[in-house]
């Protein structure tokens, strides 16, 4: 009596419930290995305490599990946290329902993150909302490079409309324009609706489009960059004329053309009037050239005739002095003819022969010249 006779054994399979507690333990690996912050929130009636946290809700929020369980997650919150946002998100896990948006939440160490949270309720065997399960991701760095993104968009829209060439970019397709800052509007006359309304063909002279849609190929093709003196019409039908300079963006796939249009009316006109006032100087100093040739060709034949003149007198001179020797020889000779005795015939002869040698003295004098 009172010894073990034998053993009963009593064999129970638990195979499922192995099966059962080696999948809660991947699962709760996989949920640890997740990026993400991941909660469990307990049911409103119990205040919505958190009953499990992953790795990534602690990495996240700078708290370790054992300092949040059982608390609600309001202690996320913050000053600057959005009240409305909040109200929104209790008012969905009130009412049973999926909820996400973006809150900005302040870890243990009080910096601020931002949070896309989403709830999702969980329900029970009996179809019952017993639970919420929450995905909590980290939206600083992308808040930050959208926060950075928008002021350089406000500084590009800033320099954009106070910049005082016009700028206006076309589909590079379709021609049409797809955007322009003020100056082009305020050039043009065209409000910014009317603009986006047009195509390259609607703002130049019918004449000039053949030059104007070229110039735009090249300049597409990035055969050229700038583009000179195209006339540009405006609403009003006036003209300027304008320095297009381009550069080729791709928005959204989409290849557009933008032009920076730069007025150069007066700088034509004023090249204009350079090259009248050069052609009325040329035209001036080939009057007062042919004037002067004139003025020469009269001084040239004045100097000529005086030349000639004096050059008569110095000859008239020379003569005169030459004439005047054979001359005064017949002169004399004939004086004593007259008043002397004409009886003494070899005397007459002589005085003959004297008035004969001297008029042939003059005779040779004359035939020289």
């Amino acid at each position: 009596a009172g010894q073990t006779q034998g053993v009963v054994l009593i064999f129970r399979d638990v195979t499922h419930e192995y099966a059962a507690a080696e999948r809660l333990r991947l699962l709760d690996r996989a949920i640890n290995a997740a990026g993400d912050g991941i909660c469990i929130i307990g049911p409103s009636e119990a205040g919505n305490p958190l009953v499990y946290v992953n790795h990534g809700f602690e990495h996240l929020t700078g708290y370790a599990a054992e300092e949040v369980l059982g608390q609600n997650i309001r202690f996320l919150q913050g000053a600057d946290t959005d009240r409305a946002a909040v109200d929104r998100m209790r008012a969905a896990i009130e009412s049973d329902q999926e909820f996400t948006t973006e809150l900005l939440n302040y870890r243990k160490d009080g910096t601020p993150f931002w949070n896309q949270i989403s709830i999702t309720p969980v329900k029970d065997a009996a179809g019952k909302v017993s639970h919420f399960a929450a995905i909590l991701h980290d939206l600083t760095d992308r808040k930050r490079a959208e926060e950075t993104l928008r002021e350089s968009e406000e500084r590009f829209r800033a320099m954009f409309d106070s910049a005082r060439d016009g700028i206006l970019a076309a589909d590079v397709t379709t021609k049409k324009f797809l955007f322009g800052n003020k100056a082009i509007h305020e050039m043009l006359g065209y409000t910014p609706e009317e603009l986006m309304a047009l195509a390259i063909p609607d703002i130049h002279p019918q004449e000039s489009l053949p030059a104007v849609i070229e110039a735009f190929a090249a300049q597409v093709r990035r055969e050229s960059q700038l583009a000179h003196d195209l006339p540009v019409q405006r609403k009003d039908g006036s003209v300027f004329y304008a320095d297009i300079n381009s550069f080729p963006l791709n928005l959204g796939g989409r290849p557009v053309l933008v032009g920076v249009f730069r007025d150069v009316t007066e700088r034509k006109r004023a090249e204009e009037a350079t090259r009248n006032a050069s052609e009325q100087l040329a035209e001036q100093e080939r009057r007062e050239k042919e004037h002067v040739e004139t003025e020469l060709k009269k001084v040239r034949g004045e100097l000529v005739r005086t030349t000639r003149l004096a050059a008569i007198g110095q000859i008239s001179a020379s003569i005169a002095h030459d004439l005047r020797n054979p001359l005064g020889a017949a002169s004399n000779a004939i004086y004593y003819l007259r008043h002397g005795s004409t009886k003494d015939v070899s005397t007459t002869a002589e005085y003959l022969e004297i008035i004969d040698q001297e008029i042939g003295v003059a005779n040779r004098i004359i035939g020289n010249l």
